[in-house]
């Protein structure tokens, strides 16, 4: 089991000014838990409870499928932070050249 949760725009958890790859930027979030026991952050737009249901090697990870089991939407009015929008905040950014060639 895990959960899933979806941050919004302009929240202090997608603050984009923690330091990249730094573990404890999630420490002074506010946390509770769902009904299965699982970590779920308070000022969540929306949660997932899930069912693992496989795991794939992906090179230095692990690729983990769930089931969505449960679930809930907490605000219908705040817009989804996306991947995109994080920039840095997990050094992946790092990852890559700035631009990639043209094919």
């Amino acid at each position: 089991m895990f959960s899933a949760v979806i941050c919004a725009v302009g929240s202090a958890t997608s603050s984009t000014s923690s330091r990249p790859g730094h573990a404890d930027r999630l420490r002074s979030a506010a946390w509770t838990t769902s009904g299965l026991g699982l970590p779920l952050l308070r000022e969540a737009l929306a949660w997932f409870e899930c069912e693992i249901v496989g795991e794939y090697p992906a090179g230095d990870h692990a690729l983990v499928v769930g089931k969505v089991i449960d679930g809930k939407l907490l605000d219908s009015e705040a817009e989804p932070l996306s991947y995109r929008q994080t920039g840095a905040m997990d050094g992946a950014s790092a990852l890559f050249p700035d631009a990639f060639p043209a094919s």
